[in-house]
């Protein structure tokens, strides 16, 4: 489903004015797009949640979810905001050591760390495992060495958020969902209205959410998710 098909009129926009008997005046392009957007944010919030084994992206991304950034020799933190700011989850780590072999990196189990953690593989060398804390990724120990893309990510990240201007765009869903994203966007309007499908409308949000949890609790893929932050996108 577009997001607003002015041809055709099978957008979601278009779904959403005929869940609300509305039209482009009474609920506006600016106020749907908000509330599309913040119903995917819901989605994805649920995808990731059924925790499957094979990772969802969104379609409108342009580019893969795997990312690399340099290794810094003597560099033990990195702000993984300066490469991906929507980051949902980190599923693997890798790096090279000094000769260009790739390796994997293991999460640290602070629990295990015998004292203070400023003591840890505090000499410089080869990294072996990474810790996550805010917006940084610390590596065990700090690489002895340079590498160009040395530091690699394989990624879940959140949404492309729509602009109110966007017409060829789809909703990054399967089709089986997109119906919910309209249901979703649609409910706020219709509560603040005092709409008489409101309640109809709520609780097949209700079970689309559960059909949501069911798919993606069932897909396959070979990696363990770690949740390191969620951030809404405007």
């Amino acid at each position: 489903m577009n997001f607003n098909d002015v041809t055709n009129g099978t957008g979601a926009f278009q779904e959403i004015d005929d869940l609300c008997n509305t039209d482009i005046n009474s609920y506006p392009a600016k106020s749907k797009t908000r509330r599309i957007n913040a119903a995917l944010d819901r989605f994805f919030t649920l995808a990731f949640q059924a925790d499957g084994r094979w990772s969802w992206d969104d379609p409108n991304n342009d580019s893969v979810p795997v990312q690399s950034i340099n290794l810094v020799a003597n560099t033990q933190s990195y702000n993984i905001d300066d490469f991906a700011s929507e980051i949902i989850n980190i599923l693997r780590v890798e790096a090279v050591d000094s000769s260009g072999n790739g390796i994997r990196l293991k999460r640290l189990d602070r629990g295990k760390v015998v004292g203070a953690m400023t003591e840890h593989s505090k000499t410089a060398g080869t990294p072996y495992e990474y810790d996550l804390a805010g917006e940084f990724i610390y590596l065990y120990p700090k690489p002895s060495y340079s590498a160009t893309n040395g530091l690699t990510f394989y990624i879940e990240r959140n949404k492309v958020a729509f602009v109110y201007g966007d017409t060829t765009k789809v909703l990054p869903v399967p089709s089986l969902f997109t119906e919910y994203i309209c249901r979703l966007a649609s409910l706020p309007y219709l509560i603040e209205k005092q709409k008489a499908q409101r309640g109809d409308v709520a609780a097949q949000i209700q079970i689309d959410e559960q059909a949501i949890l069911d798919y993606f609790g069932h897909r396959e893929k070979d990696a363990t998710v770690i949740q390191v932050k969620s951030r809404s996108s405007r």
